[in-house]
């Protein structure tokens, strides 16, 4: 996902990025091969745009950061997670399950903070 505000994470960075940030973030888990997930990309990109200084959202290859993927238990893909501000438990992190669209994804991150 270069370009736009949506952030590259991987296992080197997941930590400081997600985990140790104060603000909400929404985690797209996505593979390189995956149609839904290069349909979603413009619209995931539009809603980090839209929730600039509300909520980051960042997007990890799932194919690459493989430990990420495990420890979350991403099934499928696309799969967003919602890591709500004062993230103390990631088991706790709930999927996104709305449209994959701006819209509402940028109402979800809004609603959840």
């Amino acid at each position: 996902h270069p370009g736009g505000a949506v952030v590259k994470v991987d296992d080197s960075n997941f930590q400081q990025e997600v985990l140790e940030t104060d603000e909400l973030v929404m985690v797209e888990f996505f593979a390189p091969w995956c149609g839904h997930c290069t349909k979603l990309k413009p619209e995931y990109e539009q809603a980090s745009e839209q929730l600039r200084g509300v909520a980051k959202l960042v997007a990890v290859d799932a194919t690459a950061a493989t430990g990420l993927a495990q420890q979350f238990g991403i099934q499928g893909f696309p799969t967003i997670k919602v890591f709500p501000k004062g993230k103390k438990n990631p088991k706790k992190f709930e999927d996104y399950q709305g449209a994959r669209e701006a819209g509402p994804i940028a109402e979800a991150s809004e609603q959840t903070n």
